[in-house]
């Protein structure tokens, strides 16, 4: 859409853009492209968008002929998608706040569904943790997000931090397009990027070690500037060279820093404590 068009479309719905519910509309429908080609949806696919605006990215997902579940906060904006879209079959509408539904709410309770959105950047954290961690996870996620927080997402060892670990636990994730602001009306303060979240199969027994990876990667985040050595000793309650123990144990260095760890140390360092305290 041109910016002529959806200033026009806020002056009829009397819709003032909230700077804190994150309502930039996207100008440059291209980017919407990407995301759509990115998700390689197909007519099985069923996709959930967060937040979907004037309904620029919904009409692109529908052309795909999935079945497109959007979640509005905005009544008014409500009103215009179910006037836009009424002669669709495939597209519906529900009213509320994403991060206080659930899979029964969105009626995705066996359906394998897809996340394409254009996220609101005060709650990307809250809504990739909350998909991540559902009970029916998405097979994959396509979302605008910040630059900033999709290159954290992204990070490679030597830049991790708990958000990428959070994630990367989880999922595969790549950045595939960066969006500048000025693509956007009204302009927002920063660029953002499109990344794809690529879900991995979780085996729901390893509940314990999943919760224990966390609890250890957060004691040692809570000092990244320490070595790991340190972090660990101070949250494990437990003496340094304990630590240093449980550490040469599973082949990673004592003095090393927590940003310089990938997921699959986190997971040796956890399921070690785990069988230290059994004994």
């Amino acid at each position: 859409m041109y910016r002529d068009e959806i200033q026009k479309l806020c002056a009829e719905y009397g819709i003032v853009p909230s700077k804190s519910k994150g309502q930039n509309f996207l100008l440059d429908e291209s980017y919407c492209d990407i995301m759509v080609q990115s998700a390689e949806l197909t007519s099985d696919d069923v996709v959930i968008e967060v937040g979907p605006g004037f309904g620029v990215l919904t009409e692109k997902l529908l052309q795909t002929g999935a079945r497109v579940i959007a979640v509005e906060l905005e009544k008014k904006v409500i009103g215009y998608l179910e006037h836009r879209f009424k002669g669709s079959a495939h597209f519906k509408v529900i009213e509320g706040d994403i991060l206080h539904m659930t899979n029964d709410t969105l009626h995705m309770t066996h359906a394998n569904y897809k996340i394409v959105a254009n996220v609101p950047y005060a709650i990307t954290s809250p809504i990739l943790k909350a998909f991540l961690t559902a009970e029916h996870t998405p097979s994959q996620m396509v979302v605008m997000v910040q630059k900033e927080v999709a290159e954290r997402i992204c990070a490679q060892p030597g830049k991790m931090s708990l958000l990428a670990l959070s994630v990367q636990y989880y999922a595969d994730v790549r950045i595939v397009a960066h969006v500048p602001r000025t693509a956007f009306w009204p302009v927002p303060e920063v660029d953002s990027a499109i990344i794809v979240i690529d879900v991995k199969t979780q085996d729901k027994e390893n509940q314990r070690t999943e919760e224990r990876i966390f609890q250890v990667a957060r004691m040692a985040f809570a000092g990244k500037r320490k070595q790991l050595k340190n972090s660990l000793a101070n949250g494990l309650h437990c003496t340094i060279a304990e630590a240093v123990a449980l550490l040469e144990s599973v082949g990673i260095d004592p003095s090393i820093r927590p940003q310089e760890l990938g997921v699959g140390e986190w997971v040796r360092i956890a399921e070690e404590q785990e069988v230290r305290c059994k004994k």
